[in-house]
């Protein structure tokens, strides 16, 4: 090889979007159900196109399922929020330190008083 053959070097760029140390998985699996999949295009084609796209059968079905979640979120109890709670309890700790603080502060003045007195 003298040095003139270009090709004497592999370039790789990557795949594009793809990010440092994370793998494409082989096989994508959909978890959601038939009925799920199903409605899911259909709303698709709503908002692509309107309800009159779809049929009466498909269109009751987005109607039932749209039902159902909303029947489902008003049976399940409310749960907080996450986040709300560690703001709370970093709020409660960040309070809770400084009261701590200003009690031990009066303690040791007090004792110190009562020690030059």
């Amino acid at each position: 090889m003298d040095g003139s053959d270009d090709t004497s070097y592999l370039i790789h760029y990557g795949v594009r979007g793809m990010r440092w140390g994370i793998r494409r998985s082989k096989e994508r699996t959909d978890t959601r159900s038939a009925d799920v999949v199903r409605v899911d295009a259909a709303k698709k084609l709503i908002r692509k196109h309107g309800t009159k796209s779809l049929s009466n059968a498909d269109l009751q079905a987005v109607v039932n399922r749209m039902n159902l979640e909303r029947q489902y979120t008003s049976l399940k109890p409310n749960l907080v929020n996450p986040n709300t709670v560690k703001t709370v309890n970093s709020i409660l700790n960040v309070v809770g330190k400084k009261r701590v603080k200003d009690i031990a502060l009066k303690g040791i003045t007090k004792a110190v008083k009562i020690a030059l007195l």
